[in-house]
Order: C-alpha cells, then structure tokens, then sequence
C-alpha cells in the first residue's frame, strides 16, 4: 500500500472480511481481503491475498446517503438512501446497476464508469465534490493451477482540497490516517519477495495505529470501526512519534498532493 505522503507498507488483511481504507466526515471506502494462491514474477508462488470487492459510502446531502459497491470485473451497483432525522433510519429509495460510460449525479457525489484499458471490465470514479475522488479498478490475476481470470480490485484515493489533511477533522482507515498533517512519511512492515514461495504476513506494523483488526467492519458499507471519522466534527492526527516505522522526510520522496493507493502489486 501507498499512503498519501508516499508511505510504504503491505497489508495482508483478514481473510473474507472488510477493512476500512479511509475515513472521513462524508466518506467511508472498505475493501473486502480474499485470500489467494498465485504466481508473481513468472516463478514466484504467493499465498497471499487479493482485495476482491469495494464500498464506498458517501453523504451525498444532509438528509442523502449513497452507497457504491464495486464487484470486479463489470459490477458497480449505487444504492441510494434517505435518512430520517427522527429515527437516523436508512430508507432505500433507489438501486442503478451501471454500464460502460453512464454517470449518476446526485447532490455532492457523481459516479461514472468507464471500460478499463478498452476491455469489457470495468472503472468507476466516485466523486465527492472538493473533497475527495476515489478511483476503484479491476486487475486480473491467476491462481496457481487454474488457467481462467479471477478479479480483484485496485483504489485509487486523492483529496481535492488541501482542507482534507488540514481541517478540524483528520482523515483515518489504514491509508487515510497517512493524511495527517506532517512532514513525513511513515514506512511499514514489508513482505519479503526474494524467494520462490513467499508467504505473505504483514499487516501494516509500524506505519499504522493500532493493529489490522481495529478496522474491521461489521459489514461493507459500516461506518464504525475504531478510528472512524465518519460524521466527526473535530479529530486530531495520529501522534506519528508513537509509530515504530521507519520515518523519512516527505520532499525526499517529491509528495505534494499526492494520492494514495492500495493494489494488490507487491510493492517492489
């Protein structure tokens, strides 16, 4: 994974669970880890994972939520929802199921998808306007010993203002917390890829708060999870002095506005 100041590190995930990739006042972006066995490099046998799904949950107006599943290779499915103050209940009141090249628009959020690289699969960008844009994408892999596609999915997430790292709320999920206002990025545990059978364990130590099972969540488009910011009004940044990653200076590495991304490319 990369994080916003070009930090490094690997995250092997919890096996069919859904982990929060960012937080934030009025979006939550969750993955779902499958694990996998499968070739890399052209000789190399992983048993790792792969993040196989995606969820976006947006507010799209006070009284609007909208939910984006990206299922690989040709599924984004918006769900829209209205909130009644009385109960705080989700009422659904629309489902779109979209093709190549149509967009949903609807207050603050716009959804369009696009054929990725000119194949059936495809692309969605979610937007919420001058705040942030997450890109979700298909990627192919095999696995060992079967000749058809499996599908997992590649995030892309960038803010649009420089208010999303320097507002009254700081950004948090495994990625998002990168965004935290400083000077530096935070590099983490990295799996190692130099033999032929690699065995993937790492779960984000030392550039991450907590562990990975603090950003469990109950089911794909959850809110909650330990440092969620969902709603939030005022956080702080993590304390990076209580990190045990390794700690470089973020010019070194050219990042201004730079995105953040989870893939499942190792990250050599």
């Amino acid at each position: 994974m990369k994080g916003f100041h070009t930090d490094f590190f690997d995250v092997h995930g919890i096996d069919n669970s859904w982990i929060n990739l960012l937080s934030h006042t009025a979006i939550s972006v969750a993955v779902l880890f499958s694990n996998a066995t499968y070739v890399a490099g052209g000789n190399k046998t992983v048993h790792g994972s792969y993040m196989t799904k995606a969820a976006v949950v947006l507010r799209s107006s006070p009284a609007e939520r909208m939910h984006v599943l990206v299922v690989p290779p040709a599924t984004v499915n918006v769900m829209t929802y209205s909130v009644t103050k009385a109960a705080a209940a989700k009422l659904q009141s629309s489902a779109q199921l979209l093709s190549a090249g149509e967009v949903v628009e609807r207050g603050s959020v716009r959804v369009e998808t696009n054929n990725a690289a000119g194949h059936a699969e495809l692309k969605a960008s979610i937007t919420l306007k001058d705040q942030w844009n997450v890109v979700v994408a298909p990627r192919v892999y095999y696995a060992q010993g079967d000749s058809t596609k499996s599908y997992a999915v590649d995030v892309d997430m960038k803010p649009l203002t420089p208010q999303m790292e320097h507002g009254p709320v700081s950004p948090h999920g495994l990625i998002g917390q990168t965004l935290d206002g400083d000077g530096f990025a935070v590099d983490g545990r990295k799996d190692d890829y130099t033999g032929s059978v690699v065995v993937t364990s790492a779960q984000g130590e030392g550039a991450i708060e907590g562990t990975i099972s603090d950003y469990v969540l109950s089911d794909p488009f959850s809110t909650m999870f330990k440092y969620k910011r969902w709603a939030s009004l005022q956080a702080l940044p993590r304390d990076v002095s209580l990190l045990a990653g390794g700690k470089h200076s973020r010019s070194e590495r050219k990042s201004k506005m730079a995105s953040a991304s989870a893939s499942g490319t190792p990250w050599w």
